[in-house]
Parts: C-alpha cells; sequence; structure tokens
C-alpha cells in the first residue's frame, strides 16, 4: 500500500491571471523544416510566473483501481506543490523542489524527504524537476537535439522520430500549435512510458494542456493514470504551504 500511494503521488505530478480561457483548435500544419520547429517549439514553452490547477485523477494497474481529486500549484522553475483527497477525505501532500521531493501520507502516517532516486526505483526513469514540470505544461522534457530526430509532417501533426533505435525518447508528436500532443520514453528494453495530452485551452498567451494521459508497461506493475485539469491560473498570488506533521514515520 505504501508503495500504491507512492506511485500514486507522483503519477499525479506528472502528471493565469483571470484572462479568458479559450479551447484551442489546431488548425493545419505548414511545411517546415526541423530548426524553425524546435524554435518554435521552445517559443510555446510555458513562460508564466507561477501556476495553479484543481485536477481529478484515476489511477489503475492490474490489482486496484482510485480516483483522487487535489489541486497542484508551481511557482516556475522552483518548487510544485499539491494536496490529494480521495473520496472527501486529505489523504497526501507533496512538494518538489529541484532538488528533493517531500511529501506525507495521512492515511498511514509516513513520509518521505530525499532526492529524486525515488522517482527511478519506482517509474526506471530517470525525471528531474525540470523533467517533471516540462511534462505537466506538455513541453519537451529535454531541448530537442536537431541531430537526433528525422521530421514528418501530416496535416494534422509533426512527428519526430528518432534516428536510431536506442533514443531515451523515440518518438515526439507536436500539434499545429507547437505544443506536444505524445511522447513515449523508453527508459529500459522492455519498457516504456506514453504521456498524451487529448486536448488543450489558451490563457493569455500561455497553451496548456487540458488532460494528461500516462501509461506505463514493462515496470514491476503497470500502470495508466489520467489527469483532468480544472479551473487553471497563471500569474496568480500564491502559498506553498508544507510542513510534515511530528511522529509520522520516515520512509
Amino acid at each position: 500500500m505504501k508503495k500504491l500511494y507512492l506511485i500514486f503521488i507522483l503519477s499525479s505530478v506528472l502528471f493565469l491571471s483571470c484572462k479568458t480561457v479559450k479551447p484551442i483548435k489546431y488548425g493545419r500544419t505548414v511545411n517546415i523544416n526541423l530548426e524553425k520547429l524546435i524554435k518554435k517549439i521552445e517559443k510555446h514553452n510555458f513562460s508564466a510566473h507561477n501556476y495553479s490547477s484543481r485536477f481529478e485523477v484515476k489511477f489503475n494497474n492490474q490489482n486496484q483501481d482510485f480516483t483522487g481529486r487535489g489541486k497542484i500549484k508551481i511557482l516556475k522553475d522552483s518548487m510544485i506543490w499539491g494536496s490529494i483527497n480521495f473520496m472527501g477525505i486529505p489523504a497526501a501532500k507533496f512538494l518538489l523542489t529541484p532538488h528533493r521531493i517531500q511529501y506525507y501520507n495521512k492515511v498511514d502516517q509516513t513520509y518521505y524527504d530525499g532526492d529524486y532516486q525515488i522517482v527511478y526505483n519506482l517509474t526506471g526513469t530517470n525525471l528531474s524537476f525540470r523533467n517533471i514540470q516540462n511534462l505537466l505544461f506538455a513541453n519537451p522534457i529535454n531541448p530537442i537535439n536537431i541531430e537526433d530526430y528525422q521530421l514528418k509532417i501530416n496535416s494534422s501533426s509533426y512527428s519526430l522520430n528518432s534516428k536510431t533505435a536506442h533514443h531515451l525518447i523515440p518518438v515526439i508528436q507536436i500539434i499545429p500549435n507547437y505544443k506536444i500532443r505524445k511522447l513515449e520514453i523508453n527508459p529500459l528494453p522492455g519498457q516504456k512510458l506514453s504521456v498524451i495530452y487529448p486536448g488543450f485551452i489558451k490563457i493569455g498567451r500561455q497553451i496548456l494542456p487540458n488532460d494528461i494521459y500516462i501509461h506505463s508497461k514493462g515496470m514491476a506493475d503497470d500502470l495508466s493514470v489520467k489527469i483532468k485539469l480544472k479551473n487553471q491560473r497563471i500569474n496568480q498570488k500564491q502559498t506553498y504551504p508544507f510542513k510534515i506533521p511530528e511522529g509520522y514515520q520516515k520512509l
């Protein structure tokens, strides 16, 4: 059960000023070379000072299903704060900073306070704070190297396919608005982590995902996570309170 909560919290992490929220119409692709496409993608990376959203998350693996609700707040490049409820009952809080992960579980009164090795232990993938932040905003998790990919264009998307069979990220699909629609991560042979963004909204100049689907295969437990983001905001005053309660057992 403790491991399940760890996976659930990290998956939820993976997973606005009051301006008008607009659904994104994708339009059509244009004829463009890879170098210019990469510059367009970088230009559309999330650039607001902070972010907040409520979310619903559905988690399932071969043995268990859970549904939860929560809230997430991000101070760009500095911290990711969140809370999760199960059946209306506060269950856990977490705080990620560039070199540290902290969370506590109210259900069994345990906590974790350590580095990002825990992410690798649970997913088989080395993901840093910056990687996770980029995944939340549908940005490339790392800068795209023009030498690593071939570009294919159809009417609805740009597809970047790795030139080598053993690349960590062999496939990246981009919508015509220059945000990621799908990426695949292959941390080890026989393992695959897929992240899909079914839809987007626009708030001010920021294009943000409405939903995030995560599926991992080939791990100890295959798992599926669906995150629906609601009431997304940018550039509002917010705090990030976090304190591990006394008496909790360290994991």
